[in-house]
C-alpha cells in the first residue's frame, strides 16, 4: 500500500496544478475531501496529527506547495466504523463541493464513486481496482452526480 500511497498526493497536486493554471489572478483555496471508515471509539484526527503511512502523504503535499489553512482545506468525514454511513458522509462530501475525494479503501471507494460522477476520485489504499470492476466505475448506480 505503501507505493499508492506516496503517489496519491503527486497525482493530487498534477490536477491541482491544472485548476491553478485557469485560476492565476490571485492563490486558489483548494478543497480536499477524505472520506474514512473510521472507529467508531476514536474520533479522526486533523491532517496535520496523521502519522504512520499518511505522513509521506501530507509531506508530498506541503512539498509541492499546498499549505494547511493557506491553499489547501481538508474536509474528513468519517464513518465512525458503520460501513452503513459512508454512503451519507460521501454525498456530504460532494455537497460540499470539495475538488477531489481521496477514498483510502474499497467501501470507502465505492461509497465516493456512487455518490458522484464528476469529482476526481483518488484511492491509494484499494488493493486491486481492476478486480473490483463495476463497483469503481463511475457507471455503477448510486445518486445522479452533482
Amino acid at each position: 500500500m505503501k507505493p499508492f500511497v506516496a503517489l496519491a498526493p503527486a497525482f493530487l497536486a498534477l490536477m491541482f496544478e491544472i485548476g491553478a493554471a485557469a485560476a492565476q489572478q490571485r492563490e486558489r483555496v483548494y478543497k480536499l475531501g477524505w472520506l474514512w471508515t473510521g472507529d467508531q471509539n476514536t474520533p479522526s484526527l486533523p491532517m496535520e496529527k496523521w502519522a504512520g503511512p499518511w505522513v509521506p502523504f501530507r509531506e508530498t503535499l506541503q512539498e509541492k506547495g499546498y499549505v494547511l489553512g493557506r491553499n489547501l482545506v481538508v474536509d474528513t468525514r468519517d464513518a465512525r466504523g458503520d460501513i452503513g454511513r459512508l454512503s451519507a458522509e460521501a454525498a456530504d462530501l460532494v455537497a460540499a463541493n470539495v475538488d477531489v475525494i481521496v477514498a483510502p479503501a474499497t467501501p470507502t471507494a465505492v461509497a465516493a464513486v456512487r455518490a458522484t460522477k464528476s469529482i476526481p476520485i483518488v484511492f491509494p489504499g484499494v488493493g486491486d481496482p481492476v478486480a473490483k470492476g463495476p463497483e469503481l466505475s463511475p457507471a455503477y448506480g448510486g445518486p445522479p452526480s452533482r
